[in-house]
């Protein structure tokens, strides 16, 4: 197109100009890899933003062999990447979501005190929302009921393949002998959490959460509170677009009621 036009001819990109598309191409890549990953809606949760981010940094770390464009671009994205995620608040909600995806748990956590010190202190009102907990007492009679799962921890723990590093499964874990309150169970479930293997990275970590959920009963709720934080907005900027589509030039009297029928059943039906 360029060359039919003469006008256009010094538009033309030169060697000087292709080496510097072909470096942007080879840097942005992966991240666009990564952005399309994060972008769908299935199993796709904020505790996957550490793993992934782990793998962007260390894909953008300088070698000797990048080029002087190449390596500045790196360091620009990089800075720009971890000013994104600078913020304590930001960073430590995002460790509570990895912690409680069984295929990471502390493998990407910075910081696994502040994550558990967090998370117990949303226990009392995680338990009393999920399980109906209203007082002190009943508390405890829904704790002492719910020990008797964890009761059995070596035969639990002796069908795991493979354990965390440092924790031997040949010999039984001794389970408290008087966990009284939420935050005892829940040092409890979180001992037994650490001690069994990382799932596999295709793995729905909601779906292993659901299996678990008399195991650990505790955590499975607060599992359930993280792990539904969307990575992306891509989802709900979906559900925009069935709207637009719905609520059309020919159909713009629906009522919003109605609007929003078709719209839940728009995204829901195919999922049936």
């Amino acid at each position: 197109m360029l060359l039919a036009d003469r006008k256009s001819i010094h538009l033309i990109p030169g060697d000087a100009d292709l080496t510097t598309l072909e470096t942007v191409n080879d840097v942005l890549e992966p991240l666009q890899t990564f952005t399309d990953a994060v972008s769908g809606d299935k199993q796709v949760t904020s505790s996957v933003i550490l793993p992934l981010l782990w793998k962007i940094f260390a894909l953008l770390a300088v070698s000797d062999t990048d080029s002087e464009s190449a390596a500045e671009l790196k360091q620009i994205v990089a800075i720009d990447m971890e000013t994104r995620y600078a913020d304590a608040d930001r960073k430590l909600l995002l460790e509570c979501c990895t912690f409680l995806d069984p295929r990471f748990k502390e493998s990407f956590v910075a910081n696994p005190a502040a994550v558990k010190t967090k998370l117990r202190a949303e226990l009392a009102g995680a338990v009393s929302a999920a399980a109906g907990v209203d007082t002190e007492d009943t508390a405890e009679l829904k704790t002492k009921k719910t020990l008797k799962t964890c009761s059995g921890l070596h035969g639990l723990l002796s069908s795991i393949k493979e354990a965390k590093s440092g924790v031997s499964t040949s010999s039984p874990v001794e389970t408290p002998t008087a966990v009284k309150t939420p935050k005892e169970l829940f040092d409890c479930e979180v001992l037994l959490y650490e001690s069994m293997a990382e799932t596999e990275a295709e793995n729905d970590p909601l779906s292993w959460w659901k299996g678990k959920e008399s195991t650990f009963p505790v955590l499975a709720q607060l599992a359930k509170k993280y792990l539904c934080i969307s990575a992306t907005s891509c989802s709900s900027e979906r559900v925009f677009s069935t709207s637009g589509y719905i609520c059309n030039d020919r159909r713009n009297n629906l009522s919003g009621d109605h609007l929003d029928m078709l719209v839940f059943l728009a995204q829901n039906l195919p999922r049936i």
